[in-house]
C-alpha cells in the first residue's frame, strides 16, 4: 500500500485483522486431539481456492502409502454454480478409489466449522489467487490445525507472527505433497505447530486485540 499510494513507511500504521475468539478458546479434549490423520480444506469450495490442488495432493499421497489411511475434510461455502464443479471432483476421487475416505461438509454454521477445524491434524487452502488475508488459516491455527500455505500474498505473514505453519513454493504441487507427507509423518513438529500457532492465533489475531490497537492508534494520531 506504500507504493500505490507513495507514502513514507513511517506513515502507515499496520493493525492485523481479528476473529472472534469465541469457541475457538475453549480446552481441546482428548477426543480431538487422539484422530486419524486428516487432511482440512475450509473456504469457498471453487478452483481460486486451491480445491482441486489439494484433491490431487491428496490423490498422490495416498498412492505414495506414506500416510495410510489419510483421510481428507473439506468444509466451506458451496453455491450452485461451483456445484457441478465439485461433482468432478468427487468423480476423480471415486475413480482414484479413495472417495470413501473424503467427506464434504457444504454451508456449516459457525459451531460446526469449529468443530470441523478441530479434527483435522493439518489444514491447507493452495490458493491460486492472491489472498488478502486468509481468515480460514487464522481460524484453523485457533482451533489447533498446522496450516500449510503457498508462500505468497499475506500467508507469510501469518506463518511469520503465528508460528504455526508452513510455506511452500506458490504453483510447485509436488513442494506440496512433500510438504504434507512430512508434516504427517512428523508427529514432534506437527505438535510443535499446533501449541505455538493455537497460542499466537488467540492471543495475536483476536477481534478484541484489533479493536484495542486500533483505538489506541487514533488516540495517538489524534
Amino acid at each position: 500500500m506504500g507504493e500505490r499510494l507513495k507514502l513514507p513507511q513511517q506513515r502507515i500504521h499496520v493493525v492485523y485483522n481479528g476473529i472472534n475468539t469465541e469457541g475457538f478458546e475453549d480446552s481441546m479434549t482428548s477426543a480431538e486431539t487422539e484422530r486419524p490423520p486428516t487432511l482440512g480444506f475450509f473456504a469457498r469450495m471453487c478452483a481460486s481456492k486451491g480445491l482441486g490442488v489439494l484433491i490431487d495432493a491428496y490423490i498422490e499421497i495416498r498412492k505414495r502409502g506414506n500416510v495410510p489411511a489419510l483421510q481428507l475434510k473439506i468444509g466451506g461455502n458451496l453455491n450452485s454454480w461451483n456445484e457441478p464443479w465439485v461433482r468432478l471432483l468427487k468423480l476423480k476421487l471415486k475413480v482414484a478409489g479413495v472417495l470413501q475416505d473424503v467427506s464434504f461438509h457444504p454451508n456449516v454454521n459457525r459451531a460446526d466449522k469449529i468443530r470441523f477445524l478441530r479434527s483435522v491434524n493439518v489444514f491447507s487452502v493452495p490458493a491460486v489467487g492472491h489472498e488478502p488475508f486468509g481468515f480460514y488459516a487464522v481460524e484453523a491455527l485457533a482451533a489447533g490445525a498446522p496450516v500449510v500455505l503457498p508462500a505468497k500474498s499475506a500467508f507469510p505473514e501469518l506463518i511469520e507472527k503465528s508460528g504455526g505453519g508452513i510455506l511452500f513454493p506458490p504453483d510447485d504441487r509436488l513442494a506440496l505433497i512433500e510438504t504434507l507427507e512430512q508434516l504427517f509423518t512428523d508427529e514432534s513438529k506437527r505438535r510443535h505447530l499446533s501449541v505455538t500457532g493455537r497460542k499466537n492465533a488467540l492471543e495475536f489475531f483476536s477481534v478484541s486485540r484489533a479493536a484495542q490497537e486500533s483505538i489506541d492508534l487514533i488516540l495517538r494520531l489524534s
